[in-house]
């Protein structure tokens, strides 16, 4: 059930837990025997392993600027064109990274994806997917109901979701979008709030926080490396938020 496009054409209602492959078999056997009893409380895909505040502090960083995150600035550095990567608490069960391990970037033009591509060392014709609130992805996109918790469907673009995000809109005119909800994944959530705030589209392109034939990083280590090795332009890690030092020892 990993198959975006094929989901998408599937009438609803239609609910696909966040580990529809081998990982999910335990999940599926424990509800073929006692099948949930609540049909609106969705899983949370978050019950992987934590990063916890402070976890870095054991890693060498000394070639890294690290201030406390500030989502202002955070959400200044996506505004300028930055792409950068989260790592923050408990990480995603599935193999969708749903915003505790992803990269990030305000998909504002068709070159972001091109961009974003080359960072991760991925052909070219491979989509990405969008992130935001419900409300606004309503707009974005034809709605999907429990698909876009998990990021697990294909869903078509509206005008102004190829206007406003083109940047993960594929060139079939669809997009796999995700909705976050409430503090699910605390940094992304408030910087979506931050760019509705100033007046700009609240989504962002998410996709998974690793290179070309590398799991998702899930440790503090795996991100650390991971953002050096992609020469991204920001992590989010933990509270904090890292950057490289520029060549007058200040962040670049």
């Amino acid at each position: 059930a990993l198959n975006c496009s094929t989901n998408g054409t599937l009438p609803g209602p239609l609910y696909i837990p966040p580990v529809p492959h081998d990982a999910g078999v335990a999940l599926g056997a424990a509800w073929s025997v006692c099948p949930p009893v609540s049909r609106t409380a969705p899983l949370s895909p978050y019950l992987g392993s934590d990063i916890a505040t402070g976890t870095a502090d054991m890693a060498d960083t000394t070639d890294l600027v690290r201030t406390p995150l500030d989502i202002d600035r955070l959400t200044a550095l996506l505004l300028d064109g930055r792409i950068g990567a989260v790592a923050q608490g408990r990480a995603e069960v599935g193999p969708r990274a749903l915003c505790r391990r992803s990269i990030i970037a305000v998909p504002d033009t068709p070159e972001v994806a091109t961009r974003v591509n080359t960072i991760k060392n991925r052909e070219q014709w491979r989509p990405f997917a969008g992130v935001t609130r419900a409300g606004y992805g309503a707009r974005l996109w034809e709605q999907q109901e429990h698909l876009s918790r998990y990021m697990l469907g294909a869903a078509r673009a509206t005008e102004l979701g190829r206007r406003t995000a083109p940047g993960v809109v594929h060139v079939d005119g669809t997009t796999r979008p995700q909705v976050l909800h409430a503090d699910e994944a605390p940094a992304v959530g408030a910087v979506l709030d931050a760019l509705d705030a100033l007046g700009a589209p609240p989504v962002l392109l998410n996709t998974s926080f690793n290179d070309r034939g590398e799991p998702i990083v899930d440790t503090a280590a795996d991100a650390l490396s991971a953002f050096r090795a992609m020469n991204l332009d920001f992590l989010v890690l933990g509270d904090a938020l890292y950057r490289k030092k520029s060549p007058a020892g200040g962040a670049g």
